[in-house]
């Protein structure tokens, strides 16, 4: 548990001035991961056109690594690769949009995780490779997505129960094996 002190101070009506500590007790999340403060660009080969916070994927072969917070992205590409990608979208103006099928390679562990009105959409996308990817929102209805992730041919996925994390946000994780 984490616990800051505010200091607060309050003028009086006859001008004297008053400090007060207000102590505020903090209980983390069951998240593993949460959102970091400040923009951070994941690393995205080839480099695809970027409008203002939005990156524009159309290229096939393009692959996302690192870690994104702050960026939204809207994916046209055919062929996509998740290498140990980190995604957090914060607000209702921020998103991960794969607006048209997919095969989608996944390379260790990614996640994406939408905070406060963040949206996830994803239209039909094949799975592949070796890695998992874990989607965390605040809905625990998973039915839509999971009917909109499958198996590329030759892989098998497994798709984990829905997990609440704590905080009102919920988990999902599918697996290629």
């Amino acid at each position: 548990m984490k616990t800051k002190t505010i200091l607060l101070s309050l003028a009086l009506s006859l001008c004297l001035a008053s400090t007060v500590a207000i102590t505020v007790s903090c209980e983390k999340s069951g998240l593993e991961d949460e959102p970091m403060v400040g923009a951070t660009k994941p690393g995205i080969i080839p480099t695809p056109t970027l409008y203002g916070n939005e990156f524009d994927i159309k290229s096939d072969g393009t692959t996302i690594s690192g870690t994104s917070n702050g960026y939204s992205f809207r994916i046209a590409a055919g062929e996509l690769t998740l290498s140990n990608f980190k995604c957090y979208l914060s607000g209702g103006k921020q998103y991960f949009d794969i607006i048209s099928s997919c095969n989608l390679t996944l390379v260790g562990g990614s996640s994406i995780t939408a905070y406060n009105g963040a949206s996830i959409r994803i239209s039909d996308v094949k799975l592949s490779g070796r890695g998992t990817i874990t989607i965390i929102r605040n809905n625990k209805d998973f039915s839509i997505l999971k009917s909109h992730i499958s198996a590329a041919e030759g892989y098998t996925v497994k798709v984990s129960d829905v997990k609440d994390e704590g905080g009102g946000y919920y988990s999902c994780k599918w697996t290629v094996v």
